[in-house]
């Protein structure tokens, strides 16, 4: 008896297939999104005929990994907005399923995208051992950025004299750093979708033992002067 009931529901089943063309949902969307822009992604149901009266129940729904994005029935497309965000969507799975039911049974089918999130330089930012400094002393200066493709770095300095560039021209190190050296260091970070700065004002200090030198040579220069004065109206 159970292999006619598992019999007669192969056969249901079957007749259920053949009755119904269902084509597999297609999703459009662009090939690359650009981050914090608006996007749309549609997933429809190309083809969809049952050959005989009775009318069929439709359902899409659209989803981004186990999350449900949005789902209508009884329509052969779907529609959703949103605005790309790289850290969250990038590489995120989207998911389109279509069901169709026809009395008791029901089919079922999917597609799959992954989605490509691109984005130009942000959260551009420099770092620096000191933005004060005295003769000798050493600089350190890194340049902090996301994007996709990741960025290049180029740099803008007061000097390039002593200047050593690594991490992909994303750090600059001045070993013993001179008078020369202060000013502004503008690192520019860039990729193909555009291009975004930072700066730091990076400013010399002379050291208190140069200040002390200067007033003792002025003083000595003071002393001899006046001296020189003295002894020529003596001689006088």
């Amino acid at each position: 008896m159970t292999a006619v009931l598992l019999l007669l529901n192969g056969v249901g089943l079957l007749s259920f297939w053949l009755s119904v063309e269902f084509s597999t949902p297609t999703i459009q969307l662009a090939s690359e999104i650009q981050q914090g822009h608006s996007e749309n992604i549609v997933c429809n149901i190309p083809r969809l005929k049952v050959r005989d009266s009775t009318s069929p129940h439709r359902n899409i729904s659209l989803s981004r990994g186990p999350d449900v994005l949005s789902s209508n029935n009884n329509k052969s497309s779907l529609e959703y907005s949103f605005v790309a965000d790289l850290q969250k969507d990038d590489r995120t799975e989207i998911i389109c399923e279509a069901s169709v039911q026809v009395g008791s049974e029901v089919l079922r089918k999917q597609t799959r995208r992954v989605l490509n999130v691109v984005a130009s330089p942000f959260n551009v930012s420099i770092s620096a051992n000191r933005e004060r400094y005295k003769t000798n002393e050493n600089i350190k200066v890194t340049c902090n950025a996301t994007g996709k493709p990741f960025p290049e770095f180029s740099w803008h300095l007061p000097s390039t004299e002593g200047v050593e560039f690594s991490d992909n021209n994303r750090t600059i190190e001045i070993s013993s750093a001179q008078s020369s050296h202060n000013g502004t260091y503008l690192c520019l970070a860039n990729n193909i979708y555009g291009k975004k700065s930072a700066r730091v004002d990076i400013v010399f200090e002379e050291s208190t033992h140069s200040w002390i030198a200067a007033v003792v040579v002025v003083t000595l220069l003071a002393v001899l002067i006046t001296a020189g004065v003295v002894l020529y109206r003596c001689q006088k």
